[in-house]
């Protein structure tokens, strides 16, 4: 992964020498609530029928295993409980706002801050077609203004890179912190690490 900037400030990292599991409050909860994506990226690891169909996962679904791991914290006693709520896909973003946002309320609902949850959201999305000025209030206020994105080089083209560009700085302009993560492939090899990396950094 290559980060342009840590979703996270450094007073509020789990320091690496301590151990950090479910039994000491944190847990990674990864979610595809949506498989669909229009883009083909020869990457991907979605069928074409998996990333046409658009089905997505219910609240109700999601409520439900939320409970169950409630009910494990209380059987634990353990009081400090810091979720990573991490969505990625398919395009989360393809549920559209209102969808996203009521899927987001779901969880805060079924984990509030009232019985010691922190909940962080983090979307993985390819910011290509993405309406930026639509989701901003969610980038914004659900997110802490924090969105993450796939860099893969000039694997899928140089059309691709340009508009990803393009929405990079957008999102920048926007007061959005970014990082991303990338598939290594034979073309960031065929670029290497340090143009790579000057490159990204010179998007933040």
């Amino acid at each position: 992964m290559t980060g342009l900037t840590h979703p996270y400030p450094a007073n509020v990292r789990v320091r690496q020498q301590h151990a950090v599991s479910i039994e000491q409050g944190h847990f990674v909860l990864t979610m595809m609530p949506s498989l669909y994506c229009e883009l083909d990226c020869p990457h991907c690891y979605l069928s074409t029928s998996e990333r046409r169909d658009p089905t997505r996962l219910m609240n109700a679904s999601i409520r439900k295993a939320l409970e169950n791991v409630d009910a494990f914290y209380d059987s634990r006693g353990i009081t400090r409980k810091t979720i990573h709520a991490y969505q990625y896909g398919g395009e989360p973003t393809s549920m559209g706002v209102t969808a996203f946002q009521s899927m987001l309320d779901t969880i805060d609902d079924t984990l509030p801050k009232e019985k010691g949850y922190d909940v962080r959201h983090t979307i993985l999305t390819s910011l290509i077609d993405v309406d930026l000025d639509a989701w901003l209030p969610v980038f914004r206020d659900r997110c802490g203004g924090f969105l993450q994105t796939s860099f893969d080089g000039r694997m899928r083209g140089g059309s691709f890179v340009r508009k990803w560009d393009a929405q990079m700085k957008k999102a920048r302009e926007l007061g959005l912190t970014l990082s991303t993560i990338s598939v290594v492939n034979t073309r960031i090899l065929q670029d290497g690490p340090q143009r790579t990396l000057d490159y990204l950094c010179d998007l933040a």
